[in-house]
């Protein structure tokens, strides 16, 4: 469920054959063409020639309004008003009736380990309960099974993850995309191995982590240190975990069970077939303006995009567009199924929809690659001019509190808005649209400009100039670059957010109310870019997990939200005092000297708290929990039959 319903404007402009959106989503760019091709076709009752969406912020999307149908009702009703403007809006009960929900899932695992320890054989049969509507669901199914295999290196493995269709109410990738489902599963088996061997939990898993160059349970190699052992490590160390017996005693005294549980999960981020588009400007008073057709989802990339252009340009952007759906044809680049790399304008994926996750490696990486473009094309020959050395290297220009030094030279240095008023008195290039493709690795290539040849991590750009309305568009060179690999399209994702939870609670031995008292998050984030951001993703996973853990319950069919009596009076989410405030922490790793790029965390917290929560229940009640969510008449039923 979303905190906020869903609403919009819509207007058709019948004199120009214009249909305007104004609408919260993920997709801009997708629903655009969604709604254009809705309206293609022989004689349509209504033609439509031109979509224009205005993307408003949809609050806290996290995969809710990704495919949503809404912006497609909204065309509908708008196109269909008589000319009239019309607002769209659902209440409460229409918003859990019709609204993306996490896909339902049953799964069967086996897992086989020796006398040693050492994991040897996974057998996984998984099938997600999609609802009536495809939306995302066969590529959660495909998450699923790559997130199977854990954090552990496994050498063979049987994996069979489908998504089917139901009479349910569709499913998405609202809260959870495939890893929150299969992470559950081997984190407590490997919790209930451990147990029933009278190992130590995390010992286990230290015998099995996966390390650089290693192969995901699908076959992808592990490109980067995923320092799953100094997760285990601090983990160990943390008081939550060193001092179980004490507090299980402090906690008996007042009548209650006390337990710790602990579960790392290995969060794949991206599609590893990524898309996306950048635009940095200099104005003509120096102040910096960004574009994106991203969308900020209540995850902060506003704020993050806006401080990516300060590594190459000396500040932080002062104004950001997001959710723009016009860059990407700007770009006139083709995506084409047929086509390959050799073609200077093909590329294998255009755009695609935003998601909590695709901030700080892939976003700030367009962004960061588009300051790159205009400092070496617009600020460097700038600089040389002012400063009278033509040949000073361009890592010799470096930015200070927002004013450019000649390193080593005894010159004053330069402040932004006297290079900014240059450019624009000379007609020169002012701003740069490029587009980025990952896949396993970054697309690299030449370009030439104004007859200089430089090598980016982009595959497509346009340059604007001052006092052009235009901008020139640039292809690649012929024979150069830098591609994935044929191979990497079998990998499924090569880019990771390690994270290990502890979760200490208290169960009521009479009630069965489970209450989480302490949670540790140490989470492997990378290259960190806005510290409170990371913070605010770690507790809100934290807080979600302990929702769909331990509350948050549906029945499918008729019987849940389909029915449209369903409100937040049925449907018990986590408040402040469930989720531990007091109690909650976040361990950040300190990122390493080559470390240079941030992780996507959207879900890396979120995953691995629910089999934390399952672990410590277990550790409190020696009940095994395996079916979500842990209410606490499950729980009281479940000690009852354990006598």
């Amino acid at each position: 469920m979303f905190m906020e319903p869903e609403n919009g404007l819509g207007w058709y402009d019948a004199a120009n054959k214009t249909l305007n959106l104004l609408v919260g989503t993920q997709s801009p760019d997708g629903d655009m063409n969604d709604v254009l091709e809705m309206f293609t076709g022989n004689n349509p009752v209504v033609e439509v020639k031109t979509v224009n969406i205005i993307s408003c912020y949809p609050g806290g999307g996290f995969g809710g309004r990704d495919s949503s149908v809404f912006t497609l009702n909204l065309a509908i009703a708008a196109a269909y008003a008589g000319g009239k403007p019309i607002r769209l809006a659902y209440d409460r009960f229409e918003q859990f009736q019709a609204g993306l929900k996490r896909h339902a899932c049953e799964l069967t695992e086996s897992l086989s380990v020796d006398d040693d320890g050492k994991i040897q054989a996974l057998d996984v049969m998984m099938s997600f309960d999609g609802g009536g509507r495809e939306n995302l669901s066969p590529w959660v199914a495909q998450l699923a099974g790559l997130c199977a295999g854990g954090s552990y290196s496994i050498p063979r493995a049987a994996i069979n993850s489908n998504a089917m269709y139901s009479k349910n109410i569709s499913g998405g990738s609202q809260r959870g995309f495939g890893g929150p489902q299969a992470f559950f599963a081997i984190e407590t088996l490997l919790d209930e191995i451990a147990k029933d061997n009278g190992w130590d939990p995390i010992e286990l898993r230290r015998k099995n982590t996966l390390y650089e160059g290693e192969n995901t349970v699908v076959g992808g190699p592990i490109t980067e240190k995923l320092r799953l052992h100094e997760i285990l490590d601090k983990s160990e160390d943390h008081d939550i975990w060193r001092h179980q017996k004490r507090e299980k005693e402090r906690w008996r005294k007042e009548g209650l069970l006390y337990g710790v549980g602990f579960a790392m999960s290995m969060q794949a981020f991206g599609t590893s077939g990524d898309g996306l588009i950048g635009y940095v400007e200099l104005d003509s008073k120096g102040q910096l303006v960004v574009k994106t057709n991203a969308v900020d989802m209540g995850n902060g990339s506003a704020t993050t995009l806006a401080v990516s252009t300060a590594h190459h340009l000396g500040r932080n952007a002062s104004s950001i567009d997001m959710g723009n759906p016009d860059l990407y044809p700007v770009l006139k680049m083709n995506s084409d199924s047929k086509g390959s790399w050799k073609e200077a304008d093909w590329t294998a994926n255009g755009v695609g929809s935003s998601s909590a996750c695709l901030t700080a490696f892939h976003q700030v990486h367009a962004i960061n690659q588009a300051s790159k473009v205009l400092f070496d094309t617009a600020i460097v020959p700038v600089a040389r001019e002012i400063f009278g050395l033509p040949d000073i290297p361009a890592h010799d220009l470096i930015w200070k509190n927002e004013r450019l030094y000649a390193k080593d030279r005894d010159l004053p240095p330069i402040p932004m808005d006297i290079i900014a008023d240059v450019i624009h008195r000379t007609g020169r290039i002012k701003g740069a649209l490029v587009h980025a493709y990952f896949q396993e690795i970054w697309v690299k290539a030449d370009f030439a400009v104004q007859g200089i040849t430089h090598n980016w991590e982009i595959d497509g750009l346009a340059v604007y100039s001052a006092g052009q309305k235009k901008p020139v568009i640039i292809r690649r060179q012929a024979n150069s670059g830098r591609y994935p690999s044929p191979a990497s399209s079998r990998y499924s994702r090569t880019t990771f957010a390690p994270c290990g939870n502890i979760i200490g609670l208290t169960v009521d031995p009479v009630s069965g109310e489970a209450v989480v008292r302490k949670s540790l998050s140490v989470l492997n984030a990378g290259q960190i870019i806005t510290e409170e951001l990371v913070s605010g993703q770690s507790q809100g996973g934290v807080a979600m997990a302990i929702g769909y853990s331990l509350l948050e319950d549906m029945p499918p069919g008729l019987g849940g939200p389909a029915d449209g009596d369903w409100n937040l009076n049925q449907y018990f989410v986590p408040r402040a005092g469930d989720v531990a405030l007091k109690g909650q922490e976040l361990i950040t790793l300190d990122p390493l000297k080559d470390d240079k790029r941030g992780k996507g965390i959207a879900e890396a917290v979120m995953c691995s708290v629910a089999p934390a929560i399952s672990n410590a229940l277990y550790d409190a009640t020696g009940v095994r929990f395996r079916d979500l969510p842990i209410t606490a008449e499950k729980i009281r039923k479940g000690m009852d039959k354990n006598g």
